[in-house]
């Protein structure tokens, strides 16, 4: 279920044959091309329809065109280095179930609130999660909604939510319980806050010569929250993106205790929604907050919604790789590297902070990519009044709304490279105590 770039809801771009589009009407192109140069476009192939679940028909519409930038132009909702070639998306169709419903429909959840030894958690609009402590099981719980069960812990104490420190338990048999926490879902998953579910057509072919297309049929919603370098379309001729976590789905509950991905490991969280609970933190400015995930040296974490509250997010130690990542509120802040290494992020967003995004606590390398962050104190701070070198490399970003600026430091080794990003309404100045020398800049936007 992870939400990398081969999410199977992106149109194919080869692909040559048009399925039955349904009962749909067509939905919105995909994002807009900026074009400056006289090199004839070529034509995108064209969509095809898949058919999904419980009647529902996913339509995709005609593929894009290609134009050629000859300069450092950029449209919004795109992001393109100089020189290069982005594609337009396609007529994008709308999801219509073939009963005239709109799927992702709120879930109505009541019957787990009336019932006697039932606690409802959360909802949504696919999923409900529940807590019983009559030895029902997870089934019944999720059955008396009209939902099937998805995931079953053991609950945590004190609290309506799951216990993560033990194992998961098994949604095929009954685990005899008197207590569990259940995750019921349905057939659809819930678009995150912000996003759209509208498909656009493959992205066109590139242009000329040593230039490469980007994704056509960028999303680009004007949303808060908005993670603006996803695309829908199908690969335009090259280029790079990282749609992140554009749907939430469903609800992985409460964190108690901080989730430690140990080195080696892969922690994949399936585009779920984690919180923290009341003992790791409220997300505030206090200080001594816990992460709700601890990632150890040569582990990966991938596909993390991060809701409120998210106490103190992550912390890294050492080399790790963060993919799709999405802190739909930053919290005391999104993330700290506490001790040495590469660090890597690429995909996803973190909005509504009032202090740091990121803050980097040891010498480092943060390279961070296809990523929007906005409304905030700073970008990326490295901890204040040291004086050991951290490399930082923000590339097809997009970054607003920034009460100080992108990149803080008190030490004039630290460096930073800035390309190919968007960037608005950031304060005092987009890189405050980097020495001259050691900025670096192309191919950025100020929009």
């Amino acid at each position: 279920m992870g939400c990398s770039g081969d999410n199977q809801n992106y149109a194919s771009p080869d692909v040559e044959d048009v399925g039955d589009a349904g009962p749909t009407s067509a939905g919105p192109l995909g994002g807009p091309t900026a074009t400056t140069a006289g090199v004839t476009s070529s034509v995108g192939t064209t969509g095809s329809a898949s058919a999904a679940g419980n009647g529902v028909t996913n339509g995709s519409g005609s593929g894009g065109v290609s134009g050629t930038i000859s300069a450092a132009t950029t449209a919004p909702g795109a992001t393109t280095a100089p020189g290069s070639t982005t594609g337009q998306g396609g007529i994008g169709a709308a999801t219509t179930a073939t009963d005239g419903s709109i799927p992702g429909g709120p879930v109505d959840c009541s019957a787990i609130s009336e019932r006697d030894g039932w606690e409802l958690c959360d909802s949504g609009s696919d999923f409900c999660a529940a807590v019983f402590s009559d030895g029902a099981g997870c089934a019944a719980v999720c059955a008396s909604v009209g939902l099937t069960c998805a995931e079953t812990w053991e609950n945590a104490e004190d609290s309506c939510g799951p216990d993560m420190s033990r194992g998961e338990l098994s949604c095929s048999s009954a685990s005899d319980h008197e207590s569990d926490y259940c995750l019921c879902q349905g057939p659809s998953a819930t678009a995150a806050v912000g996003s759209t579910t509208t498909t656009g057509g493959g992205g066109g072919a590139g242009g000329s010569t040593n230039s490469s297309g980007s994704d056509g049929g960028a999303t680009s919603t004007t949303s808060d929250t908005t993670v603006s370098t996803s695309t829908t379309g199908g690969s335009g001729g090259g280029g790079s993106s990282n749609p992140g976590c554009e749907v939430v789905a469903g609800d992985a509950g409460t964190v108690n205790s901080t989730i430690v991905v140990a080195s080696g490991q892969t922690f994949d969280g399936e585009c779920r929604r984690y919180r923290a609970g009341s003992a790791l933190g409220d997300g505030s400015q206090d200080e001594d907050q816990l992460p709700v995930f601890r990632v150890e040296d040569g582990a990966r974490l991938i596909n993390v919604v991060l809701g409120a509250p998210a106490a103190d997010g992550i912390h890294t130690y050492g080399d790790v790789t963060l993919e799709n990542i999405v802190w739909e509120d930053i919290g005391e802040d999104a993330m700290t590297i506490k001790e040495s290494g590469t660090v890597v992020l690429d995909g996803g967003g973190a909005f509504n902070g009032e202090d740091k995004v990121f803050q980097i606590n040891a010498a480092s390398t943060f390279r961070v990519s296809n990523f929007t962050a906005r409304s905030a104190g700073k970008f990326i701070r490295q901890n204040g009044n040291t004086t050991f070198r951290i490399d930082v490399f923000i590339d097809h970003c997009d970054i607003s709304d920034m009460d100080e600026a992108i990149f803080r430091t008190d030490s004039s080794s630290s460096t930073v490279t800035m390309t190919n990003t968007r960037y608005s309404n950031i304060g005092d100045s987009l890189f405050i105590g980097v020495s001259s020398g050691n900025i670096t800049q192309s191919g950025n936007t100020e929009y």
